[in-house]
């Protein structure tokens, strides 16, 4: 953590246990002009295409192959759909209330409760499971609406609406080799604009695991909700959420409550700092 350059990421493995480290990254002056608002949250890669080819200075976390050293930084990684991210190790404050790391996580505690007290049968909750654990022969792809719908059921659920305007995804570039084997996704983190404050988060889901069929669907839904604790402590805790390459003990708290709302035949294992592939092999 004391190294401004370092990584963390969550990576998968089949043996051995890597430990994660995480680079902070800030936003630099951009002649694009700050990140474009955008009705979704998190829009699809493809709107991105040519209009907003931004660049995402980060705070980093992702999945790593354990047997393989960790690769170089980059000066510049790029998503599929243009966005890039960029370091630079500055941590300038984002004139916002902070919270404390057992903060954040008591408050996806109190919100989950009362949530689930006053809409016991929410449409939200009904979309969620349904995705998660689809009725017998009724699995299907998870497409980019899929994605949307995840978000928009456990920003909800979980998070009270705190991920809004602040989270979007993006698929890997083919040119990020480490998403071949290494990396099954990253969060990056950045201030937001003066108007907005605070700070808001990349996602990027690697599309060379994560869209092979030889993994279950789970395996996405893992990895993205895992991803969207991560933006949610990065959002509340802003760079103090780095601490233990990420996996805080209100982040992992996080995972726990979410992976006990979903029960144990959902085998999400979201709380885990390493994603093991052969859970999810088909």
């Amino acid at each position: 953590d004391e190294n401004e350059n370092s990584r963390y990421k969550r990576p998968k493995h089949t043996q051995h246990y890597l430990q994660h480290v995480h680079r902070a990254y800030e936003p630099v002056d951009d002649p694009l002009g700050p990140l474009p608002s955008h009705p979704h949250p998190h829009p699809h890669p493809h709107q991105y295409q040519q209009q907003h080819q931004q660049q995402y200075p980060q705070l980093q976390h992702a999945h790593l192959h354990t047997q393989s050293p960790e690769p170089a930084a980059c000066e510049l990684e790029r998503t599929a759909s243009g966005l890039s991210i960029r370091p630079d190790p500055t941590e300038r404050c984002a004139s916002t209330e902070l919270l404390e790391d057992d903060e954040a996580a008591q408050r996806v505690r109190d919100h989950m409760a009362m949530f689930r007290r006053r809409f016991p049968d929410s449409k939200h909750e009904r979309i969620l499971r349904s995705i998660i654990s689809p009725r017998a022969n009724a699995e299907y792809p998870l497409d980019n609406d899929s994605l949307e719908s995840i978000f928009s059921a456990a920003n909800e659920m979980f998070f009270n609406g705190r991920l809004s305007q602040r989270v979007m995804w993006d698929w890997s570039h083919e040119s990020s080799a480490q998403y071949d084997s290494k990396v099954i996704g990253t969060t990056a983190l950045r201030r937001a604009s003066t108007t907005t404050r605070g700070f808001e988060t990349l996602i990027v889901l690697s599309s060379p695991i994560l869209q092979d069929q030889k993994y279950s669907r789970r395996l996405l839904i893992s990895t993205f909700l895992h991803e969207l604790v991560h933006s949610y402590m990065f959002i509340c805790c802003g760079f103090r959420a780095r601490c233990y390459g990420g996996h805080t003990p209100g982040f992992k708290e996080i995972a726990s409550l979410i992976d006990d709302w979903a029960g144990p035949d959902s085998a999400l294992h979201l709380g885990e700092i390493e994603a093991d592939l052969e859970r999810f092999r088909i």
